[in-house]
């Protein structure tokens, strides 16, 4: 019975950290009426590291404010109502002669890509409509945690500049595109690291039109060497050996 104890309680020891979940989530989704007649659909979706007080709230200061979820959500709503304008005040009439008002959506996701005891990857991405806009919008950014430092890495902290004429080239031969809306090509609009190699991203209307969506650019790990700065060849390093 001693011995059978004693198994038991090294089980329990291994298991680790109470049984604290690795990542912790939470879906949103549910509609809200505003100023009476504006309708707005959230999906909202938010981790966080679960089994590392430490590294929690670094990422609840640096990503959510320093709030919780259920605070950060109230934050989401009232920075999408700010960026709103007087759609929702457009009245639409439909056929039988009733009145009624377009809703507007919001898409949000947090999500925990890479994590050690030294850098965490979160890809945040959203897509959201205004009611009365043509089109709705979309955009992702990857925002690299350095632990250590506690902060989010800028991207010349982690690559130096790629030439111009070598990202037109890799975009035309990928996606067919000669013209751009601006001469300079770099820099990105956020950078990502995974084991197959570094990935440079460019949202909608940052360099080419709508129609084209966001352009992504994958280089392998042996072909940006040379660009990483010393903090990026660190991140490569400790995300391929994972």
């Amino acid at each position: 019975m001693k011995k059978l104890f004693l198994i038991i309680s090294v089980i329990l020891l291994l298991s680790g950290c109470d049984g604290k979940e690795e990542i912790i989530q939470k879906h949103y989704q549910y509609d809200k009426v505003f100023t009476d007649n504006h309708r707005v659909e959230f999906d909202i979706y938010l981790e966080n590291i679960g089994n590392s007080r430490k590294i929690s709230n670094i990422i609840k200061k640096l990503i959510y404010d320093n709030k919780n979820f259920d605070n950060y959500i109230l934050e989401i709503e009232r920075r999408f109502l700010q960026h709103y304008d007087d759609y929702s005040l457009v009245q639409m009439t439909n056929p039988d002669g009733t009145e009624y008002f377009y809703s507007s959506y919001l898409n949000e996701n947090y999500n925990i890509i890479y994590h050690d005891n030294s850098f965490v990857i979160i890809e945040y991405s959203d897509y959201y409509y205004y009611t009365g806009a043509a089109h709705g919008y979309f955009e992702t950014f990857f925002h690299i945690i350095d632990i250590k430092n506690k902060k989010i890495l800028e991207l010349n902290e982690i690559i130096n500049p790629i030439p111009d004429a070598v990202l037109k080239e890799l975009i035309n031969y990928y996606y067919g595109i000669d013209d751009f809306l601006r001469d300079n090509i770099w820099p990105p609009d956020s950078i990502n690291i995974d084991q197959t190699g570094i990935e440079l991203l460019w949202n909608i209307y940052s360099i080419t039109p709508y129609v084209f969506g966001s352009v992504h650019i994958e280089l392998t790990h042996e072909d940006a060497a040379s660009f990483l700065t010393d903090k990026g060849k660190e991140i490569a390093k400790a995300v391929t050996q994972q």
